[in-house]
């Protein structure tokens, strides 16, 4: 993975290339940048019809302050794939 400052989210996150059935997903992860405790769930952000990752600019750093927080564009969404 590497660290991108994104244009659509206010800080720097990290964001992966991923592959399902050959298709690319765009995917975005922001980990808390203090310690917190291990037992503490990691978030998936999953958006609805018509929406990307893009809508969850605001609430990715957030909630990542105290949670690893992931979010995926669906295919055929935002910037993955539209096979």
């Amino acid at each position: 993975m590497s660290c991108l400052a994104s244009r659509h989210l206010p800080v720097v996150v990290e964001i992966s290339p991923w592959s399902h059935l050959g298709h690319a997903v765009h995917t975005v992860c922001q980990e808390p940048n203090q310690p917190i405790p291990s037992d503490r769930p990691a978030l998936l952000l999953v958006h609805g019809f018509g929406a990307s990752t893009d809508h969850w600019r605001y609430n990715i750093p957030v909630l990542s302050q105290s949670h690893p927080v992931h979010a995926i564009d669906l295919l055929g969404f935002g910037r993955s794939a539209k096979p």
